[in-house]
């Protein structure tokens, strides 16, 4: 790559080629901040080159040749990974008439490939359900995609969302335009992981768009609905104060990805329903993996899962670095803030 890429200096990078590293103060940890999106796609199979894209199809429902809810997935799953210069797996789970599910992964393929004429796909009849067969898929994919707004029975969802190893993208049903038609739409929570911030930018980057970052925060100890001076001065100290945390946490991005357009958006609120709003005019939205753990995730659940199943426009769901494990509890200090979400 050519070096004037990266604004910052560079070391080698084990999978080749130079990789941009920063020190995060913000997590005390040692950033990637490569501006390719293939960096972010680079995440699956060990960092390999070779991992494929995946697209798990919801079953074998359907007949004839009309459309089908998945082909939206087959379609983004296709773009993408011809933009990033990596082969697509089109996984059918097992389950259902023969006959139907290999129409169906013909379906899948012949969606795929006019997509993206020249793309390698790979069909393949799965052996297992769908629940095994999207964790193993995960583990060995560079992204993996699967359609949303079904039946919680239909595509494990919420257990990918939870525990996916790779990034994943949940694609709503219906028709799936050729490219982004808005900016992409970042959550950008107190503590969401620099990789996430970095992949919304990379994504923004590749396909010429920018980055809306939206970050909603609620103190009931400032709650305007007692105006008096002394409450607006706190409110307006504590709404700066989340207006200063945000450019911090974007700073790095930003600093990485010089040509992305940027805009904020600060909200006194909770959060679900406004990403669920801006998504109608996104292209991607982007969350970090939830990190409340079985648990309190029962009790209160992750407004991530909502937004992964619903939400009008493709998203994004980029987990942290190191091996995905399922926890009973929290992974890291719960905030109000991450309960009001």
């Amino acid at each position: 790559m050519d070096q004037r890429e990266y604004p910052v200096v560079g070391v080698d990078d084990p999978v080749g080629g130079r990789a941009a590293l920063h020190d995060d103060a913000r997590h005390g940890a040692r950033v990637d901040v490569r501006p390719a999106y293939e960096r972010e796609l680079a995440g699956g199979a060990g960092w390999n080159g070779s991992a494929p894209v995946v697209v798990l199809l919801e079953s074998a429902g359907g007949s004839g040749s009309g459309p089908r809810a998945g082909d939206g997935a087959v379609r983004w799953a296709a773009r993408e990974a011809a933009r990033a210069g990596r082969s697509l797996s089109v996984l059918l789970p097992s389950g259902g008439d023969p006959r139907r599910r290999h129409a169906a992964l013909a379906h899948a393929l012949a969606v795929a490939r006019r997509a993206a004429p020249g793309l390698a796909v790979t069909p393949e009849l799965g052996d297992r359900p769908a629940s095994d067969a999207a964790r193993i898929a995960a583990a060995v994919a560079a992204l993996l995609v699967v359609t949303g707004g079904g039946d919680r029975g239909a595509t494990p969802v919420d257990d990918l969302v939870v525990a996916s190893p790779c990034p994943l993208v949940v694609v709503p049903p219906g028709p799936v335009g050729p490219g982004p038609a808005g900016p992409v739409l970042l959550a950008a929570a107190p503590a969401t992981p620099t990789d996430v911030v970095v992949f919304a930018f990379a994504f923004a980057r590749a396909h010429g768009t920018g980055v809306l970052a939206v970050r909603t925060w609620h103190d009931p100890m400032v709650d305007l609905g007692l105006l008096t001076g002394d409450r607006i001065a706190r409110w307006d100290a504590a709404d700066e104060a989340v207006r200063a945390d945000l450019c911090d946490q974007l700073s790095l991005a930003r600093l990485a990805h010089p040509d992305v357009a940027v805009s904020t958006r600060v909200v006194d609120d909770g959060c679900a329903e406004l990403l669920a709003t801006l998504a109608t005019r996104s292209s991607l939205l982007v969350l970090g993996r939830p990190a409340r753990g079985a648990a309190l995730g029962r009790l209160l659940p992750s407004p991530a899962l909502t937004l992964a199943r619903l939400a009008p426009c493709p998203v994004a769901v980029v987990p942290p670095r190191g091996p995905a494990r399922r926890a009973l509890l929290p992974q890291r200090r719960i905030g109000l803030s991450d309960l009001l979400g």
